[in-house]
């Protein structure tokens, strides 16, 4: 283990601990920042927040803006998969380690000091990278919420708000209204919004906190028009902005419920940068490569199709399945994992309308339930359940029973995508 993952591992987080590792309010990591020379202030931004596609939408964000020739774009999104170091990258490359050893050493008395949660470390951090490599613009995703987030010290000059639905209920609140109200923390005096929210109750209240602020709103699904065909890897998407037509983009990720996310991205890059038709294809087209994103509904094996995604709420699990359900012409396995406090009943109840043989496996978080917890919960909803224990050793187990016109689904939290890159890629 690096130097630095030693003592950044110290720090209280929020996927071992829940919310005792969270501390309301911006005294912690203005603190680091105002040491660092307020890296923060230093590069253009566009922020991101919202309860499901934040990771894709500003993974192709970055990569549309990389692709339309910005001298280094930054990337921060969160949680990681393997190393933390893939929360910061810039041009679809994570910060090295060296960089990150001499960066921790530098701060590391402020550290001590301040006695900053995990999360907001690595965001002070990302903001000081992408200063000292003078990206030309960052995208940033929140972290949980956004008006309480770290990230929301920044200016951005765009704010973008996803779907809006139920997740981190104890923390954000039981209604989409008080969920919405968390998220709209991220909209700022003057400074445009935009979003993809659907949820009446939940658009109601971010044009509400807009309006006090006189920040204007571009909501996709009144500006905008998008249409999809599906493909086992990815999409093709044709749509329609106030400002430009774009037909048949090829998009490096697959599902139907990632076309709003597309059509997200695409609106967000003509506010922030204008119309480019040849940096919106390209940078679709390579957006794997341009950004560094995985485990979104990524195919990686075809006979039988195993398919990695990271969904980790009912809406996720939900979209997952219908993908998977898709291309499944035989029996549909899921390897399954979930952290507490993630609605395992709906969740199990998605499970069990799937018609899926599912692997319950353990996930490496103080937080996670174990396999055996989880098939309990899921055989009280009649789902076919199999107590695998590792990631790895369900998949082996599947593999042996699977053939071709089966589909492998490995989900559930992040924790089990990255288990599995890990041991299995």
């Amino acid at each position: 283990m690096a130097p630095f993952e030693s003592f950044l591992l110290q720090l209280p987080r929020y996927g071992d601990q829940g919310r005792k590792a969270m501390h309301p309010g911006f005294e912690r990591v203005d603190a680091l920042v105002k040491a660092m020379g307020h890296p923060h202030r230093q590069f253009e931004s566009i922020h991101i927040a919202g309860t499901n596609g934040k990771g894709s939408t500003a993974s192709m964000v970055a990569a549309m803006l990389s692709a339309a020739g910005f001298a280094r774009v930054g990337l921060y999104t969160s949680p990681h998969l393997v190393s933390m170091r893939e929360r910061i990258r810039c041009d679809g490359v994570m910060v090295s380690a060296d960089w990150m050893n001499a960066a921790v050493i530098r701060y590391q008395s402020v550290m001590e000091e301040v006695q900053p949660s995990f999360f907001e470390a690595m965001t002070a951090l990302a903001f000081l990278y992408f200063a000292e490599v003078s990206v030309s613009a960052a995208v940033v995703e929140a972290g949980l919420g956004g008006r309480l987030d770290a990230t929301n010290i920044l200016v951005p000059r765009l704010s973008v708000i996803t779907g809006i639905d139920y997740d981190h209920t104890n923390v954000l609140g039981h209604s989409l209204r008080a969920i919405a109200r968390e998220k709209g923390g991220i909209i700022k005096s003057g400074i445009p919004l935009l979003t993809a929210t659907g949820r009446p109750e939940a658009l109601h209240v971010l044009e509400s906190i807009a309006a006090r602020l006189d920040a204007p709103v571009h909501v996709t699904h009144r500006e905008c028009r998008v249409s999809a065909m599906l493909r086992p890897h990815g999409l093709e998407v044709s749509a329609a902005t106030p400002l430009e037509s774009y037909d048949r983009l090829t998009v490096e990720l697959a599902g139907a419920h990632q076309s709003a996310n597309v059509l997200l991205a695409i609106r967000a890059v003509e506010l922030f940068h204008g119309v480019d038709i040849a940096a919106v294809r390209t940078g679709l087209q390579n957006m794997r490569a341009l950004s560094g994103l995985r485990a979104r509904l990524e195919a990686l094996a075809t006979s039988p199709l195993s398919i990695l995604d990271v969904a980790h709420n009912e809406a996720g699990l939900r979209a997952a399945l219908a993908h998977a359900c898709a291309w499944c012409r035989g029996r549909l396995f899921v390897l399954f994992g979930l952290v507490r406090n993630k609605a395992a009943e709906k969740m199990a109840q998605a499970l069990f309308e799937s018609r899926a043989i599912v692997y319950t496996c353990d996930v490496s978080s103080k937080r996670g339930i174990g396999a055996g917890e989880l098939a309990g919960i899921l055989r009280s909803w009649h789902v076919p359940v199999v107590q695998a224990g590792s990631v790895e050793a369900a998949y082996t187990h599947v593999l042996r029973r699977a053939v071709s016109e089966d589909v492998i689904l490995i989900c559930g939290s992040h924790y089990v995508a990255g288990a599995f890159l890990e041991a299995c890629t």
